[in-house]
C-alpha cells in the first residue's frame, strides 16, 4: 500500500528538534549516526515527533501501512537505516511486533533502540547472532562492513539448542571460524562464541550481549533463522527483552 498524502517527512534540524522525553535514545541514535556516517531515518510510531534525523507522520489505519510507508520513504530517501524507538509504551511487545512488520516490509536495515535504556556514546563492540546457514552469510557480511566502518570489535554468536555430536561440533566450529577469519582479514577484531544450552535463543543473545559488554546486537532476518526458530518470533522476543540496541539486517544472497 502506498503512503497517504498526509504523511510528512521532516528534515533534521538539531537545534530545533523536540526530543522531550527521548534524550537517551536520541543520544544513542546520534552516536550510531556519527559512527557509520550514514543517512538515517528515525520514527516513533506512537505519535508524530520531530526527532533528530527524520520522522514520518500519522493518520494510518494499520501498523502494516506505517511499515510499508516507512520502507518506501527509506528507499526514496536512500536511507541507510530506519531507527525505531521501542519501549515507549508499557507493553514492549507492541513495538517489537511492529518492528518485525517493518523488517518484512522492505530491505532497509532496522535499528531498534530501547527508549528506556541508558544511552551509548559510541559503538565499540558488536554481538552478531547468526545460525551460520548460507542464507545468513550476507547479513553477517553486512555486520562485518559495519565493524569496518565503526572500528568496532565483532563477536560472532551461535546457539545450538541440543548437545552436538563431535562431527557436528567440528563442522559448526569450522564454519564459524571461517566467517571470523574473513572479518579478521578486513582488519576487524573478531572472535566466535558458540553456546550449547537448552534455553530460548533470544534470552541467550541478551545475556551474551550483557556479559560481553557489547554496545549493539546484530541479527539477520530471513525466512527461518537462528537454529530453526521462526525469524519473527525470535526478533519479537529479542526486541521485547533487550536493553541493547538491535540492528536487523534483511539480506540474502
Amino acid at each position: 500500500m502506498g503512503c497517504p498524502d498526509t504523511v510528512s517527512v521532516l528534515a533534521l534540524d538539531p537545534s530545533n528538534a523536540d526530543t522531550s522525553g527521548l534524550q537517551s535514545p536520541m543520544k544513542t541514535a546520534e552516536a550510531f549516526a556519527r559512527a557509520v556516517h550514514s543517512k538515517l531515518l528515525a520514527t516513533s510510531i506512537f505519535k508524530p515527533v520531530d526527532l533528530t534525523l527524520r520522522a514520518v507522520g500519522q493518520n494510518f489505519k494499520t501498523s502494516s501501512e506505517i511499515a510499508d510507508c516507512l520502507q518506501k520513504v527509506a528507499k526514496d530517501e536512500e536511507a541507510s537505516f530506519i531507527i525505531v524507538f521501542t519501549h515507549l509504551r508499557k507493553n514492549p511487545y507492541f513495538a517489537a511486533t511492529f518492528t518485525q512488520r517493518l523488517t518484512e516490509s522492505g530491505d532497509t536495515p532496522i535499528l531498534a533502540i530501547n527508549a528506556s535504556a541508558s544511552a551509548i556514546d559510541q559503538v565499540q563492540r558488536l554481538l552478531v547472532a547468526t545460525d551460520l546457514t548460507p542464507s545468513a552469510k550476507a547479513s553477517f557480511d553486512g555486520a562485518v562492513e559495519l565493524a569496518v566502518e565503526t572500528g568496532a570489535e565483532l563477536i560472532l554468536f551461535h546457539h545450538q539448542m541440543a548437545p552436538m555430536l563431535e562431527a557436528e561440533r567440528e563442522s559448526v566450529t569450522t564454519i564459524a571460524q571461517s566467517w571470523v577469519d574473513e572479518a579478521l582479514k578486513r582488519g576487524v577484531a573478531a572472535r566466535a562464541m558458540i553456546i550449547t544450552e537448552p534455553r530460548a535463543t533470544a534470552d541467550l543473545i541478551v545475556k551474551a550481549a550483557e556479559d560481553s559488554a557489547s554496545d549493539l546486537i546484530v541479527v539477520g532476518h530471513h525466512e527461518r533463522s537462528l537454529h530453526l526458530t521462526p525469524a519473527g518470533k525470535l526478533t519479537t522476543r529479542l526486541l521485547s527483552q533487550s536493553t541493547k540496541p538491535v540492528l536487523i539486517i534483511n539480506k540474502e544472497k
